[in-house]
């Protein structure tokens, strides 16, 4: 008899449980909150969470959303970005550079025209304050050799910018400010920037490498044996800390004398003189990596 009794108790608590949903998945709370954020002099931060509903019995006008930090509940708002998302602005107490808290919505659902009220959480997260960090590039794109700005906080003498596994040639502006240039990489494609202090690195965003222009001028070469003429290499910007090396052959190597090209650190060009050898008729090949080649014709009388 005890044992039909405990059957029935039984049957009548799981008929409960699935009364009440409690092993139903109605929704999925997802934390949009960054685990660390930008310590910033106002100390508000925006906390964040989206709401995916996994059922049509949910009343839409009933959901709820709240964030239980400190041990205390307070309400979180719809976001105008979308209307799964719920945003809430903490203050976080001075002193602090960390917290933990989990979201909590409410909601009903309709079970055969019956409204029952009900309720899912979040696992517990957290977050923490960083005062170094990287906000943004100055720019989206740039060609090979450009010089790129870096805005932030926290930036000191020694951090050199990351792009594509390279490291870039980096100047310090000041805690706040770095730029970099562009180093030679494959145009055409985006490439992940980072920041590195040597132990670590941060992520900058994404910058898309466009191929350079290199500019020669004259854009054709007419000597006569001996003779001398000066020659205009520029590119679209400085150069960076070093120079910029640009590759120049020829065709015809004992009609053309000429020195390496160079183009000096902080300069966006440079005059190079050629001189005239034996007769003959060829070309200059101008190449670089990442920038369009160029060919000049060349004729000595």
């Amino acid at each position: 008899m005890n044992h039909k009794k405990t059957f029935i108790s039984l049957f009548a608590l799981v008929g409960s449980l699935l009364l009440s949903g409690c092993n139903v998945e109605d929704l999925e709370i997802t934390n949009r909150t960054p685990s660390t954020l930008a310590e910033n002099h106002s100390n508000v931060y925006t906390m964040t969470a989206s709401v995916t509903l996994k059922t049509t019995k949910v009343i839409l006008d009933s959901l709820q959303a709240n964030i239980i930090i400190d041990g205390e509940s307070f309400p979180m708002k719809a976001s105008s970005l979308s209307p799964d998302l719920f945003e809430f602005e903490y203050h976080l107490p001075a002193g602090r550079q960390d917290a933990s808290y989990y979201f909590l919505v409410d909601y009903k659902v309709d079970l055969n025209g019956f409204s029952k009220d009900r309720e899912s959480f979040s696992p517990i997260q957290s977050f923490r304050l960083a005062n170094r960090y990287a906000y943004s590039l100055d720019v989206t794109r740039a060609p090979v050799g450009s010089r790129v700005g870096v805005v932030g906080r926290g930036f000191k003498q020694g951090d050199v910018i990351q792009i594509g596994g390279l490291d870039a040639p980096t100047s310090f502006s000041s805690a706040n400010a770095l730029h970099f240039h562009v180093p030679s990489l494959n145009p055409g494609q985006s490439y992940m920037v980072q920041l590195s202090d040597g132990d670590s690195l941060l992520n900058v965003g994404s910058l898309r490498v466009d191929a350079g222009t290199i500019n020669v001028s004259p854009q054709s070469l007419t000597l006569n044996e001996n003779q001398r003429a000066m020659v205009i290499f520029s590119i679209n910007s400085t150069a960076p800390e070093g120079g910029l090396l640009i590759d120049v052959t020829t065709d015809i190597p004992d009609s053309v004398v000429m020195p390496e090209v160079l183009v000096p650190a902080g300069a966006r060009s440079v005059n190079v003189p050629v001189t005239a050898g034996v007769g003959g008729r060829g070309s200059l090949f101008v190449e670089m990596d990442g920038y369009n080649s160029i060919t000049i014709p060349v004729t000595v009388r």
